[in-house]
């Protein structure tokens, strides 16, 4: 069953990371290519209610056991990001120009904050009834386009919208889940529906362009368009289940078996961390990158660029380095709570 679980789960993660690395690539230049546009926002209907779900899905054991420490190793890799990000913004822009904030995000550190947020609040709810926990967690992700706040503090938005997925990846059994998309039922319905909502999307993508941003999390319902102020609602509704849909389907379609890819699944945390600030480095560090790219053959040129990003950032050293940093909340509280349970004996100890 390890065998199974791990070859298609690291196999998704590795293929949705790739998704959020040319995601991101693809941001920089949709304005001048369609078809980078288009295969954008394919991957936004599912890529990251994908990568939230298999997220829940592998924190059981730390939710249940209450280890909230692992949300402050979480809250630790959204300041390293932000520093990072800082550093590389002071290179390309000048130290005048660059703004470092720590309440506000829209860039990529938002995941890492939001899964601090995710494992908290899972942790306080986990003894709530499954029905009613789900309920109000799309209620509340169909809201949050309603409401005026501002929408990148401490990543509420996303965090609201985004929060009906983890939660149901915690909630999902494994075994049960295997089973069902190991099913050929399952396997062909979903290939055929991938297949067919990427071949819908670059045929009729100048009418569907305006609900991009619906599938983001860190719209209102305003942005997308004047006409959705009353009835956005209905559209978020419409995302989720057009989301979910695309997460089984695709969940499905990965191979079971080990490979190479797989491996590089276990490195996803590495890519995320680092691949925002390398790909600024090269498109606004280097001159004439920009350029280049916006010229002829858009589309290939930012395959390529993505592909030298992954492989960069996908090295074992950098992977080893992070989860050795992610330890460090782990290991200063169990450090101190060992130093506690001593002294208190030793002043129960002097009593006596």
């Amino acid at each position: 069953m390890r065998e199974r679980r791990l070859g298609r789960w690291d196999n998704a993660k590795w293929f949705l990371i790739c998704c959020v690395v040319f995601g991101h690539v693809a941001n920089q230049f949709r304005s001048g290519s369609q078809i980078t546009a288009a295969v954008q926002f394919w991957m936004y209907l599912f890529h990251m209610p994908a990568f939230v779900f298999i997220a829940g899905m592998f924190s059981k054991r730390t939710i249940d056991r209450l280890r909230w420490t692992r949300a402050v190793s979480y809250g630790l890799m959204y300041l390293l990001m932000k520093l990072l990000l800082f550093a590389v913004n002071v290179y390309i822009k000048g130290f005048s120009k660059a703004k470092l904030d720590f309440f506000h995000e829209n860039n990529v550190p938002w995941f890492a904050l939001s899964m601090c947020w995710f494992l908290l609040i899972t942790m306080i709810l986990r003894n709530v009834h499954m029905g009613v926990v789900l309920a109000l967690s799309i209620a509340a992700g169909v809201m949050s386009g309603y409401l005026h706040y501002s929408r990148s503090f401490l990543a509420a938005a996303r965090t609201m919208v985004f929060y009906p997925f983890f939660y149901m990846g915690y909630k999902a059994n494994l075994q049960r889940m295997e089973r069902v998309l190991s099913r050929k039922w399952v396997l062909i319905p979903g290939q055929m529906l991938l297949l067919g909502s990427f071949v819908y999307v670059l045929l009729d993508y100048d009418r569907l362009s305006p609900f991009w941003k619906l599938f983001r999390g860190r719209y209102s319902y305003k942005a997308i368009g004047k006409k959705w102020l009353i009835t956005g609602g209905g559209l978020r509704l419409g995302a989720y289940v057009v989301s979910a849909v695309l997460v089984l389907a695709l969940l499905a379609s990965m191979s079971r078996r080990r490979g190479f890819f797989s491996k590089l699944g276990e490195r996803t945390m590495a890519v995320y961390v680092l691949h925002f600030a390398l790909m600024r480095l090269l498109i606004y560090g280097i001159p004439g990158c920009k350029d280049w790219i916006k010229g002829s053959f858009t589309f290939p040129k930012c395959i390529a660029l993505s592909i030298l990003i992954l492989a960069a950032t996908s090295l074992p050293v950098f992977e080893r380095m992070l989860r050795t940093l992610m330890g460090v909340p782990e290991k200063i509280v169990e450090r101190i709570w060992s130093a506690g349970r001593w002294l208190a004996y030793r002043f129960l100890h002097f009593l006596h």
